[in-house]
C-alpha cells in the first residue's frame, strides 16, 4: 500500500521508516479513538444519567402550561430560566434513605429550575418553580406594580385581573394578618400533601410585604420526625384574601447531619488562586514585552485586534447566554430595565479590554515563536489571511483534531479507574443545558477558554523562556510547567486531586504535542476538540435532550473532516511569506543581523589562539569575552624564538563580521612583521597603516592595539599601542601597581597624520611575582562604574584572586571576568603574565 499521501500530512522532520507507520496509525484511526473515548465518558458518566430531565425548552412549556391553568396568559412576556442548586440538601438526600424522603424531595427539590415571565410593561413577574423531572414545585405572582390600576385576584385556583385600587381600611392590621395566616393554612391543607410529612403549627413569621402593603408572607419552619437535621421553610404569601405564591425550601443544619456536608473545595480555592497569580503577572510581563516589541517594529497592531475580537465575541456569547437570566430572576423588572443597557455597554467594554489583552499577550509572544520556531504560524496565518481553504490550514485541522481524539481516548481509559463526582458532573451541566443559546455557548462560548490557554500557557512562556538562560530539555521542562498554570482553572472544576491531575495533564498534551509536532494551530484546534466534545457527550451522556444536537453535530464534523483531509491532499499550499505580517519582514533583517553576529563570533574564536604560550620563568593567562554576542576585541601570541614571545591585544569598533576580518589581516601582517628586525612601535604604525586602508579607504581607523614583545630571558618587555587602550599596568609583588605614565614616551613617524592618536612605546622589567596586565576599556569600564571611579580598584580585585596559589592564573582571570560580564557594555578582554621561577611552565588552556 502506498503511503506517499501521508507525506503532505507527517510533521517536518520524520526520522525513520517506523515513525512513518506510527503516524499512518495516528491519522487513520483517530475515529476509533474518537468512538473509544466518547463510548468510554458515557459508561463514566452514565451514574449520573437523569432520564427525565427537562431542558430549557421543556422548562418553558411545562411553566406557560401551568400560568394558563391559573388564567394568566403569559404570551409574549419575556423568559427568563436559571437553576438553583442547593448541594447541601441534595448530599442529605443522597445519604439519606427513608421511605418519606421520596415525597419530600418532591415538594422541596434539590435543583429547582426557576421560569421567569415578565410582561413588556414591566407591572407583572409570574415565578413558576420546577423539579429537573417536571413536576410544579411553587409558584410566585411577583411583587405587581400599581402602574395601569392592575392588581391580581386568585380564587378557586384560577387567576383573574380585576381594576379595584382601594383596600378595605377598616380591617386591621392583626386581623388582616390572622385572615393571611387562615388563608394560607387552608391552602397548603388542601393543596398539598403535607400533614402526612410534618405537622403545621403556628407559623413562624407573618410579614406584611413592604414593597406591597395588600401582601402578607406567612412562613412556617418545620421538619419532619425522623429528620431533625431538616427543616422544611414553607412559604405561602396572601393578597386580598387570594394565595398569590407558594414554595417550600429545605435546609440541611450541618452540626445536626450524621455525614459531611459538602464545603467548598480547597482543592479548587488553591488552584484558582495560583491561576489568578500566574495570570496577574503574565499579563504585566506581556504589556512590556509589547511595548518593547512595538518600538522594533515587530509586532501586527491589526494582528492584536483580531485576536482581541475574538476572544470578546466567544466571551460575550459565553456570558450573554448564562448570565443575563441570572441577573433578570434576582432584581425587580424596573431595575433590571434600568441596568440593562448600562450593563450591556459596560460588558462589552470590559470583555473589549479583557480581548485586547489577551490580543497584547498574543502580539508579545508571536514574534519570538516566530522566530525560535520557523513554520509554526504559517497555517495560522494562512487562516487569519482567508486562506481558509489552503492545504496548510486544512491538515492543521486534521492534525489537531487528531490528536484532540487520542487524547480524548487516552483520558477516559485512565479516567475509568478514578474515582468520579458524579454531583458535580450534572450540576456543570445544567448551566449549558438551561442556557439561552445552548449550542452556540458550547460552539462559540467555550473557545475564549482555549485561546487564552494557547496565548497564556505557550506563546508567552516560550517568549519569556527564549529570553532568558534555560535551553533544550530544561527549557522544555519550564515550558510545561507554565502551561500547567495556564490550565489551573480547568482543574479547579473537579472535586478530587487525580482527575484535576489528569484533566490538566491532557490539556498540557493537547496544547505542546501538537504545537511541536505541527504547528500552533493545531494546537489550538485540538484543545478547542477536545473541550468540546467532552463537553457535549458529558451533556448527552446526563441529559439525553442533548442527544438529538450531539447526533446531528456528529455528522457534521465528519463531514468537516473529509472536506480538511480531501484539502489537506488536494489543496494549494501557501507560502510563508505570502500570509505572514509585515513586521516579519523587520524580524527577518534582525534575524540575518543575528545570524551574522553569530557567524563574526565563530569566527572571532576560531581566530583566538587555543593554547596558552610556555615559556621558562614566565606564566601566560588570557580571555575575551564578547559583551553584546561579538565585539572588535582580540589577543595573540606569536613565538619569536626560544626566548621571546610577541604579544597582541587589539579593540575594535564593535563592526561584526567586519571585526573578525580584521582580525584576520591582524594576524597576518604580524606574523610577517614580528619576523622582522623591527621595533614594537615600527610593527604598530605598519600594522595600522595596512588596517586604516582596508577599513576606512585611508581615513585613521578607530580599532587601538597593543604589540610588545617579551624577553624571558632578561624578563623585559618591549610594546608599543596605539589608541586610549588597550593598556599596560605592572604590579609589584611588594609595591603594588606602579605609575603607567613612567612607562610610555612619544614614538614619532615622518608622514603621519597629525591628529590620528600618538604611537606611545614603553619598556618593563618583572621580578618573581610581578604581574603584568593587557586589558582593553571594557576592563577599565567595569573599574570605573562598579568602584565608582577609584582608580585601579578592579585590577586591584583581580590581582587579589590571581594571587590566590590554589587556583591556576587563567582560571582566576576566566572565572572573574565571567562573574562581571553580565554588567559590561563592552567585551571584557584582557592577557596577564606573571613572572614565576624558571621551572614554572604555563599549562593553562585559554578561554
Amino acid at each position: 500500500m502506498s503511503t506517499a499521501w501521508l507525506d503532505e500530512l507527517l510533521p517536518k522532520a520524520i526520522v525513520s521508516p517506523r515513525f512513518r507507520i506510527l503516524w499512518l496509525v495516528f491519522f487513520l484511526l483517530f475515529p476509533l479513538a474518537y468512538l473509544g473515548g466518547v463510548m468510554l465518558e458515557t459508561v463514566e458518566e452514565r451514574p449520573a444519567q437523569m432520564q427525565n430531565a427537562l431542558d430549557r425548552t421543556l422548562a418553558i412549556k411545562a411553566a406557560q402550561k401551568f400560568a394558563e391553568s391559573k388564567g394568566i396568559s403569559v404570551a409574549g412576556w419575556s423568559q427568563y430560566v436559571v437553576v438553583e442548586n442547593h448541594d447541601k440538601l441534595l448530599e442529605y438526600y443522597e445519604n439519606v434513605h427513608r421511605p418519606e424522603l421520596a415525597a419530600i424531595r418532591k415538594l422541596a427539590p434539590a435543583r429547582e429550575i426557576n421560569v421567569l415571565f415578565r410582561s413588556p410593561d414591566l407591572t407583572k413577574d409570574f415565578h413558576v418553580y420546577l423539579s429537573l423531572a417536571g413536576p410544579i414545585s411553587g409558584f410566585d405572582t411577583g411583587k405587581f406594580s400599581n402602574e395601569g390600576n392592575a392588581d391580581i385576584d386568585i380564587g378557586a385556583g384560577n387567576i383573574q385581573i380585576k381594576n379595584d385600587k382601594t383596600s378595605a381600611k377598616g380591617t386591621t392590621m392583626k386581623a388582616a394578618s390572622k385572615e393571611a395566616e387562615t388563608i394560607a393554612l387552608r391552602f397548603l391543607v388542601d393543596g398539598i400533601k403535607l400533614n402526612d410529612l410534618v405537622q403545621l403549627g403556628p407559623p413562624t413569621r407573618v410579614d406584611v410585604n413592604e414593597d406591597d402593603p395588600r401582601r402578607t408572607d406567612v412562613t412556617w419552619e418545620v421538619s419532619p420526625p425522623d429528620d431533625k437535621e431538616l427543616t422544611l421553610h414553607v412559604s405561602v404569601a396572601v393578597r386580598d384574601s387570594q394565595v398569590v405564591a407558594e414554595r417550600i425550601t429545605g435546609q440541611v443544619d450541618g452540626d445536626k447531619a450524621k455525614f459531611a456536608l459538602p464545603k467548598t473545595s480547597k482543592l479548587s480555592v488553591f488552584l484558582n488562586s495560583i491561576y489568578g497569580l500566574f495570570l496577574t503577572f503574565s499579563l504585566f510581563y506581556a504589556i512590556f514585552r509589547y511595548a518593547k516589541r512595538t518600538f522594533q517594529k515587530e509586532v501586527s497592531h491589526l494582528r492584536t485586534l483580531v485576536v482581541a475580537g475574538l476572544f470578546c465575541v466567544s466571551y460575550s456569547v459565553y456570558a450573554y447566554s448564562l448570565a443575563v437570566d441570572e441577573v433578570a430572576t434576582r432584581v425587580s423588572a424596573h431595575q433590571f430595565a434600568s441596568i440593562q443597557l448600562p450593563a450591556y455597554v459596560s460588558a462589552v467594554l470590559a470583555f473589549a479590554v479583557m480581548g485586547l489583552l489577551v490580543g497584547i499577550a498574543y502580539g508579545s509572544g508571536e514574534g519570538e515563536v516566530r522566530e525560535a520556531y520557523p513554520g509554526r504560524l504559517t497555517p495560522l496565518d494562512a487562516l487569519l489571511a482567508g486562506r481558509i481553504f489552503s492545504r496548510d490550514v486544512s491538515a492543521s485541522v486534521l492534525a489537531g483534531a487528531a490528536a484532540a481524539g487520542w487524547l480524548l481516548l487516552c483520558q477516559h481509559g485512565l479516567g475509568y479507574f478514578l474515582p468520579t463526582d458524579m454531583e458535580g458532573t450534572p450540576t456543570e451541566g445544567l448551566k449549558y443545558t438551561f442556557a439561552r443559546l445552548p449550542w452556540l455557548t458550547l460552539l462559540v462560548g467555550r473557545q475564549w477558554q482555549s485561546l487564552l490557554i494557547a496565548v497564556a500557557g505557550l506563546l508567552l512562556p516560550a517568549a519569556f523562556l527564549l529570553r532568558s538562560k534555560s535551553r533544550g530539555k530544561r527549557r522544555f521542562v519550564w515550558l510545561v510547567v507554565f502551561a500547567l498554570c495556564a490550565v489551573l482553572h480547568e482543574g479547579a472544576r473537579y472535586s478530587t486531586v487525580p482527575e484535576a491531575l489528569l484533566a490538566m495533564g491532557v490539556l498540557v498534551c493537547a496544547l505542546l504535542l501538537p504545537f511541536f509536532a505541527f504547528d500552533l494551530l493545531a494546537a489550538i484546534v485540538s484543545l478547542s476538540a477536545l473541550a468540546f466534545v467532552n463537553e457535549l457527550v458529558e451533556l448527552s451522556a446526563v441529559f439525553p435532550s442533548w442527544t438529538a444536537f450531539a447526533a446531528w453535530l456528529a455528522g457534521l464534523a465528519a463531514a468537516v473532516l473529509a472536506i480538511a483531509t480531501y484539502l489537506a491532499l488536494r489543496g494549494a499550499p501557501v507560502r510563508e511569506e505570502d500570509v505572514q505580517p509585515l513586521y516579519a519582514k523587520n524580524l527577518a533583517e534582525r534575524m540575518g543581523l543575528q545570524a551574522e553576529v553569530q557567524a563574526a563570533r565563530e569566527a572571532q574564536l576560531r581566530l583566538l589562539p587555543q593554547m596558552a604560550p610556555q615559556m621558562p620563568g614566565i606564566e601566560f593567562a588570557a580571555c575575551c569575552l564578547p559583551a553584546r554576542g561579538v565585539g572588535g576585541d582580540f589577543y595573540d601570541f606569536f613565538q619569536l624564538d626560544a626566548n621571546r614571545i610577541g604579544i597582541f591585544v587589539a579593540q575594535g569598533g564593535e563592526r561584526g563580521l567586519a571585526s573578525a576580518l580584521c582580525i584576520a589581516l591582524a594576524k597576518g601582517i604580524l606574523m610577517h612583521a614580528s619576523q622582522q628586525t623591527h621595533s614594537a612601535a615600527q610593527i604598530v604604525r605598519q600594522l595600522e597603516s595596512g588596517m586604516t586602508k582596508l577599513l576606512q579607504g585611508g581615513r585613521e581607523a578607530d580599532i587601538s592595539f597593543i604589540y610588545g614583545v617579551m624577553d624571558s630571558q632578561r624578563r623585559m618587555l618591549n610594546y608599543a599601542r596605539v589608541g586610549v587602550s588597550p593598556r599596560v599596568l605592572v604590579h609589584r609583588r611588594d609595591s603594588g601597581f606602579a605609575n603607567a605614565a613612567n612607562l610610555e614616551r612619544r614614538a614619532e613617524f615622518v608622514g603621519r597624520h597629525e591628529k590620528a592618536f600618538p604611537i606611545l612605546e614603553g619598556a618593563t622589567n618583572l621580578g618573581p611575582g610581578d604581574h603584568l596586565i593587557f586589558f582593553t576599556e571594557g576592563v577599565a569600564s567595569l573599574r570605573l562604574k562598579r568602584f565608582r571611579n577609584r582608580a585601579n580598584q578592579w585590577l586591584e580585585l583581580l590581582m587579589h584572586q590571581l594571587g590566590q596559589p590554589h587556583e591556576s592564573l587563567q582560571t582566576v582571570l576566566a572565572s572573574t571576568l565571567e562573574k562581571y560580564q553580565s554588567h559590561a557594555s563592552e567585551d571584557l578582554t584582557a592577557v596577564v603574565l606573571r613572572a614565576v621561577g624558571r621551572e614554572s611552565l604555563a599549562r593553562e588552556g585559554v578561554a
